[in-house]
């Protein structure tokens, strides 16, 4: 007779469980990984560009300030204009020394893509801004009237437009001086 034992447990099934990750949970780990990945990979490198964008513009507008200083603080003590075009400004101005004050005759060209300032007997020409657009850089000149003028006794006001161009950069920079 064939009798059951209802105390018995039952034997244990031949499938072992093993902890860890399935290949499914393991593949969607990863994929979520690309995701965060490739959205901060993608603010890094705009962060990169915007500083390489702000750093390319601050060096341009460095560049066009010193030389639009250097022009408006000699061009204000102008008192001589010798010659005057879109492209040349040369003039003599009074600087002030230790040995009292002294007649310079300076001379500021736009040509390639250049700013150049040169004191006239003096040697070589320095170079005040590089990255010029010439075709859009240039000197006007006006009379009291505010009409463009290149007649020299007649500059009231002197303006230098600057362009300066880095490739992707553009940046314009306008110096209005009134000579004493």
């Amino acid at each position: 007779m064939y009798t059951m034992d209802v105390n018995r447990q039952t034997a244990p099934s031949n499938r072992i469980r093993h902890s860890g990750f399935t290949m499914v949970e393991l593949i969607i780990g990863m994929a979520i990984i690309v995701i965060i990945s490739t959205v901060l990979g993608s603010v890094i490198a705009t962060s990169l560009k915007t500083m390489d964008t702000i750093s390319t513009r601050k060096d341009l507008i460095t560049t066009s300030s010193t030389a639009a200083t250097r022009f408006s603080r000699e061009c204000k003590q102008a008192v001589n204009f010798q010659d005057a075009s879109d492209s040349l400004f040369r003039f003599s101005y009074v600087f002030s020394t230790g040995a009292g004050p002294q007649l310079n005759t300076v001379e500021y060209v736009i040509s390639g893509n250049h700013l150049t300032r040169q004191l006239i007997g003096s040697g070589i020409p320095q170079l005040l801004a590089q990255d010029v657009v010439a075709d859009s850089s240039s000197f006007v000149f006006f009379d009291n009237n505010n009409n463009a003028t290149l007649v020299l006794n007649d500059i009231h006001r002197a303006r230098m437009n600057l362009y300066l161009t880095d490739d992707d950069h553009f940046v314009r920079f306008i110096t209005d001086v009134y000579p004493e």
